[in-house]
């Protein structure tokens, strides 16, 4: 509960604390959100609750499963996810090349609306909104 043996635990618990709000973008992986996330999220607590949280998936299915167990874990941290959650669809064939950077702008253009939706729920529940 803070009182941190490790250096980069205290370094990791300063950074979250500063933040106000935060943005999570998450690949799906097997129906759920990656390790390293679940293993940044469990190595604090205190620091993130009460922050409003935003929640960005993307993969073949556009990544609601992950999204729907990241915000379960996001809320037993006492944090406030809002609740449009914009999942963003990529070609298995796109994924299975790993040919390099997404341009949104060009295979994201639907999405649009719910990005700038989560982001308003965003900035209205963070505190200096």
């Amino acid at each position: 509960m803070g009182a941190y043996a490790l250096e980069h635990t205290r370094a990791w618990s300063r950074k979250v604390s500063e933040g106000d709000a935060f943005v999570f973008v998450s690949p799906q992986y097997n129906w759920g959100y990656p390790a390293p996330l679940k293993n940044a999220l469990d190595h604090l607590h205190r620091e993130w609750s009460g922050k409003p949280a935003m929640i960005v998936t993307y993969g073949s299915q556009g990544g609601g499963r992950c999204a729907d167990q990241l915000r379960q874990v996001l809320q037993g941290l006492r944090m406030r996810p809002v609740a449009t959650m914009p999942g963003f669809k990529l070609a298995r064939e796109r994924i299975e090349a790993n040919a390099g950077a997404v341009e949104p702008a060009l295979e994201f253009v639907e999405h649009l609306g719910a990005l700038r939706q989560a982001f308003a729920e965003l900035a209205a529940a963070s505190p200096k909104s």
